[in-house]
């Protein structure tokens, strides 16, 4: 009896400790990291809050509108891992993400006011109106709301349909027997949040 309970104890010492070594993986880290995002993880949105309140155009709603997008575009991100390289402590993960295309709206958006100014006018501050128009048109609409620009860009992108591919490469290094995720420069953050420049 008290042999088959050592076995039984061994069995399941391996088994756990080959589980354990099976979650550290460069892969495993690299969708870890991920899965974050797309379970809109306590340290995800506490990263997205601090991002949105340092944005100094929006209004509180404009902000919590601008949040809800966010957590589509995480919620409703995909990923396939097309490639792991590991070369001694050092390793590379390839990922091929799909996000929505937010940078074409942005850019969309930012056209469309170019080309339309004349609708974003800020019709609260008239004042001086008259004399920018004897300067010319163009002076002229050049008083507008920067309110009514952001609404209008937050509602393109809360009806978002078109989608985008990235491939971003995701380097790791082994620390202590850990793999760990390096910093992230601004590309790779931008791909994720679907506004990398295309």
């Amino acid at each position: 009896m008290k042999k088959s309970f050592i076995l039984i104890t061994c069995i399941l010492m391996a088994f756990i400790l080959s589980a354990c070594s099976m979650n550290n993986t460069p892969t495993k880290r690299v969708e870890e990291f991920l899965d974050n995002y797309t379970h809109n993880s306590q340290s995800v949105l506490k990263d997205l809050k601090e991002m949105v309140d340092s944005d100094g155009l929006m209004n509180d709603s404009q902000r919590s509108t601008y949040t809800d997008i966010m957590k589509k575009q995480y919620k409703d991100m995909t990923y396939d891992i097309k490639d792991e390289t590991i070369d001694g402590d050092n390793a590379t993960v390839t990922v091929e993400l799909e996000v929505y295309d937010y940078y074409k709206i942005n850019r969309d958006s930012q056209d469309y006011f170019n080309n339309n100014r004349e609708q974003f006018q800020d019709d609260n501050n008239n004042e001086g109106l008259v004399e920018k128009a004897k300067e010319g048109i163009e002076n002229a609409i050049d008083n507008f709301s920067s309110s009514k620009y952001i609404d209008y860009r937050l509602g393109n992108l809360q009806n978002a349909n078109e989608r985008v591919k990235y491939t971003i490469d995701f380097t790791l290094k082994k620390v202590n027997d850990k793999w760990m995720l390096n910093e992230l420069d601004d590309a790779t953050r931008q791909k994720i949040h679907g506004l990398y420049e295309h």
